[in-house]
Formats: structure tokens, C-alpha cells, sequence
């Protein structure tokens, strides 16, 4: 290769299956939680949470993280309560996946939608939501959001990419 000369930055099946970040990788981010802030209960490794210790978001609230480089990232797995659904009154609305880079989101759109997928109804629920927007653009911000004025349950939250 020449100097000078450009190398597209690849991701996806180029660089092989995505890993786990670790739980413990980044600083959380969150706005729009319940009163008492749960937000370090998605990341805490305990898939095994009852609805009232899970994080709950509300409608112009999210929750996600601060990365100190950025990722690229593929997909986020969540993880529902041990005796919730994911959505206090039981209806199944839209989660979305968003990043950015630079600074932590104003709003829950404040960023680049990444996907986005309505989750399941039922205890225990786990869905993933993949990033199809692209996975060639690394982000120092990624969180979840949701459309509806239910409060959304998560228990945990994964988080897939490749490391920049």
C-alpha cells in the first residue's frame, strides 16, 4: 500500500463475530429513569432481577454508555425482569437503539438511529436489537430508548461490537 493511500475501515463478518464489552468498559448514561435511579442495575451482571430492582426507563428518558474510545458497535441484548414483561402494563411498543459521538445525548434522538425492534411480552423476555444502520461507524455513545409512555424494565443490558 502507498502512502498516503486510503484502507477502508471494515466491520462486521470482516472482523469476525462481535465480542461482549465488558459491563464494566465506559461510564453509564442516563436520563429519565425512575425516581430513584437504577441505572447501574442493567450493568451489574444480575440477569435475575425483579421489576421493581430492574432499571426502569421512562418515555422521554434512555440509558446506555459512555465509551472512553469508540466502538463499533453491533448489536445490544436486553434482558426483562423475573416478574415483569418488559413494559409495566404489559403491552410489547418500540425500542430504539441510538450512538453518537463527542458529548452524552440533550434528548433520547439526539444521535444516529442504529435500529430498532418491538420486544416481546412476557416474564423474563430477552431480545436483541441489532444495529442495521451501519457497522462501519464507531461510537463513543450508544443507549436504548423507547416510543411509548410505559415505564420499560430492563434487568440487564449487553452491549456487542469490535473495539476501534
Amino acid at each position: 500500500m502507498a502512502i498516503g493511500q486510503f484502507m477502508p475501515m471494515t466491520a462486521g463478518p470482516s472482523r469476525g463475530p462481535s465480542a461482549l464489552i465488558s459491563r464494566t468498559y465506559g461510564t453509564r448514561i442516563y436520563a429519565g429513569l425512575t425516581p430513584i435511579p437504577r441505572d447501574a442495575a442493567a450493568f451489574d451482571g444480575n440477569y435475575n432481577q425483579a421489576g421493581h430492582i430492574a432499571t426502569g426507563i421512562y418515555q422521554a428518558g434512555y440509558l446506555g454508555k459512555r465509551f472512553p474510545a469508540p466502538i463499533f458497535i453491533d448489536k445490544v441484548v436486553l434482558y426483562g425482569p423475573n416478574n415483569f414483561t418488559f413494559w409495566s402494563a404489559g403491552s410489547a411498543p418500540n425500542v430504539s437503539l441510538a450512538a453518537k459521538n463527542g458529548s452524552n445525548p440533550a434528548n433520547k434522538t439526539d444521535g444516529t438511529l442504529l435500529g430498532s425492534k418491538v420486544l416481546p411480552a412476557g416474564v423474563r423476555a430477552t431480545d436483541t436489537i441489532e444495529n442495521t444502520y451501519g457497522k462501519n461507524i464507531p461510537y463513543d455513545r450508544v443507549w436504548i430508548h423507547s416510543n411509548v409512555s410505559e415505564l420499560l424494565l430492563v434487568a440487564e443490558m449487553e452491549i456487542y461490537g469490535w473495539l476501534e
